[in-house]
């Protein structure tokens, strides 16, 4: 199920995203140091982090806002309206190649849609050959 994530998600979030980080270290890749529980936290509290629940299990989660994609001042969009954003897919291990990413950046797309706005802004990690 699609949904937005509680305060009670808060560890489990953190536990796969850390396991991601460990799995990207042994594929080569840096960490992103910059994400750490009190940035979740931030996100949950504020709507922006919405997950694949698999039973008691968080499949994935991603960060969607019509904010500014964080550490993202730098880049320089197309067109300066406001649009939905979203970042930091995170998909738990014992859940990969079962479509999650796709379902949440369709799920970026919808809100977009639901809020009227004209498009959808995707962050994503520059070394990152897997996407």
């Amino acid at each position: 199920m699609l949904r937005r994530a509680t305060i009670q998600d808060l560890h489990k979030i953190v536990y796969v995203f850390n396991e991601s980080m460990e799995d990207m270290e042994e594929h080569g890749y840096d960490k992103l140091d910059y994400l750490g529980e009190d940035t979740f936290r931030d996100g949950i509290e504020n709507g922006y982090i919405y997950v694949r629940g698999i039973g008691t299990d968080i499949g994935g989660f991603i960060f969607i806002s019509s904010n500014e994609i964080l550490n993202s001042s730098h880049i320089k969009w197309s067109k300066n309206i406001t649009g939905t954003s979203f970042h930091s897919i995170t998909i738990n291990k014992n859940y990969k190649d079962r479509g999650i990413e796709e379902e949440l950046i369709f799920l970026a797309e919808d809100i977009s849609r639901k809020y009227r706005l004209n498009y959808v802004r995707g962050c994503i990690y520059e070394l990152n050959t897997d996407t």
